[in-house]
């Protein structure tokens, strides 16, 4: 009897335990029916917050591959421009090499016609090699030019 006596007094006090039991009813299938709907949205609502978390870690990914990738293609173009660099290094080091080979060779052509012309003034003067340097040593006129004048002939114009 207690237990009715409890059950009265709660029912007396409590507004909703004062509905009949078929309105009770209704309401914990419409209460459950909202818990399922709200559990249902909710676990979309975390699928959706799954699906954008994938997409945006996927958008990290490819970001940071985009980055290794332009990273790539930099390291790529330097690599491409540094190869172009030798190259034009090995090309102007084979221009210098040759320029430098023409020189010596110019040089050496006119130390070879300077000879010639020496050896045909001492001709022309009628005198040898040793003899010139002699006589040059001996009779050196410095006229303030960078020629000497001639031992022999008193040219000014030839150098031994």
């Amino acid at each position: 009897m207690s237990v009715d006596l409890t059950r009265s007094n709660m029912l007396s006090t409590d507004p909703m335990y004062n509905k009949p039991i078929g309105l009770l009813q209704t309401e914990i299938l419409r209460l459950r029916e909202e818990n399922e709907k709200l559990a249902m949205a909710n676990h979309s609502a975390n699928a959706q917050n799954e699906g954008l978390h994938i997409i945006n870690q996927l958008v990290k990914v490819d970001a940071e591959h985009g980055r290794l990738r332009d990273r790539h293609a930099g390291l790529a173009v330097d690599d491409f421009w540094a190869e172009q660099l030798s190259e034009e290094r090995a090309q102007r080091d084979v221009i210098r090499l040759e320029a430098f080979r023409l020189r010596a060779e110019l040089a050496a052509t006119q130390a070879l016609l300077e000879k010639e012309r020496a050896d045909a003034r001492r001709t022309e003067c009628g005198v040898g090699r040793r003899e010139a340097w002699f006589r040059l040593a001996r009779d050196m006129k410095d006229d303030g030019n960078l020629f000497v004048s001639c031992g022999v002939c008193g040219d000014g114009k030839h150098i031994f």
